[in-house]
């Protein structure tokens, strides 16, 4: 169930509506305490990688509403929590869990733009019953400019599974990308049930120090077409972001332009992804800032 991403958009009707009314008061709109499984989670359901999707859909989603901070529920106990700060539930020490990836990965996409990131939702049908509820792409916008493509395909598979699945993507990037060079970044894991060997962008991060460390070096490139077209697999329980022109996390973040925070973008387009199971996506109207993403202590 918590990998049926169309649950998430489910609970929030009602808080869609709220958010548009709240943001007409030129206010920002800001989550608290919120989390994948409430209060303190569940064991081998928020501590797992299927989390991990959640968390990346759920942030991705949150700022294409135009939600200015999304505030996770974090106590030493809670298994929700992205970390675990002391040692308990059998871990001798302290313990990063697989939702920590996610995090890292929006901080990522949000920095990418120095400043002037922007989300928007692309809205999925007709993926076959296989894939109903479990596909998910989101665009991310630099100084207007289309700069990177979320893809999420949550439909469960465990690390039991040799032959996992996949969907594929077909990527239209417009023609003002045509032959450009894309760069795959991968959030994965062994399976949707796994607790350990969670990756993001060839990066793990230590259970104790907390430190990063690269594990796989590949540079995953890949070039569009002379029409700004490109095929992207992801497997079962698996995210991938396609950024344009650079490896996502190269660039130096400088500091963000506060005149950009307010703005909207006009550069949507209205079809830049099919799926090979005749999914069509249209981006939303608005194309909304994400501002950040904040845990709470």
């Amino acid at each position: 169930m918590l990998m049926n991403m169309d649950y998430t958009n489910t609970q929030f009707t009602y808080w869609e509506k709220q958010v548009n009314i709240a943001l007409k008061t030129g206010l920002p709109y800001v989550l608290r305490e919120m989390s994948s499984v409430g209060p303190i989670g569940m064991p081998g359901v928020s501590d797992a990688f299927g989390a991990s999707l959640w968390t990346l859909n759920f942030f991705l989603y949150a700022a294409s509403l135009g939600i200015s901070s999304v505030q996770m529920h974090m106590t030493d106990n809670s298994n929700a929590s992205a970390w675990q700060p002391i040692p308990m539930y059998g871990h001798e020490t302290t313990f990063v869990r697989p939702q920590y990836y996610a995090h890292a990965a929006v901080a990522q996409l949000i920095g990418n733009g120095n400043g002037t990131t922007q989300v928007s939702s692309l809205k999925t049908s007709n993926v076959g019953a296989a894939y109903d509820g479990r596909i998910r792409a989101y665009t991310t916008y630099a100084k207007d400019a289309l700069q990177a493509v979320v893809l999420i395909n949550s439909k469960q598979a465990n690390s039991s599974v040799s032959n996992k699945g996949s969907f594929t993507f077909n990527l239209n990037l417009g023609s003002a990308n045509a032959n450009k060079d894309v760069y795959l970044s991968y959030l994965t894991a062994p399976g949707a049930e796994s607790q350990t060997e969670v990756t993001w962008n060839g990066m793990s991060y230590d259970d104790i120090t907390g430190n990063s460390t690269l594990v796989d070096e590949s540079e995953n490139k890949f070039t569009t077409d002379g029409s700004g077209r490109l095929t992207v697999q992801v497997r079962d329980s698996q995210a991938i972001v396609a950024n344009i022109g650079s490896k996502l996390g190269v660039n130096l973040v400088l500091k963000p332009d506060p005149t950009q925070q307010s703005k909207k973008s006009s550069a949507a387009s209205s079809s830049i992804v099919s799926g090979s199971r005749n999914a069509i996506y249209t981006a939303v109207i608005t194309i909304v800032l994400a501002l950040g993403m904040v845990m709470s202590a």
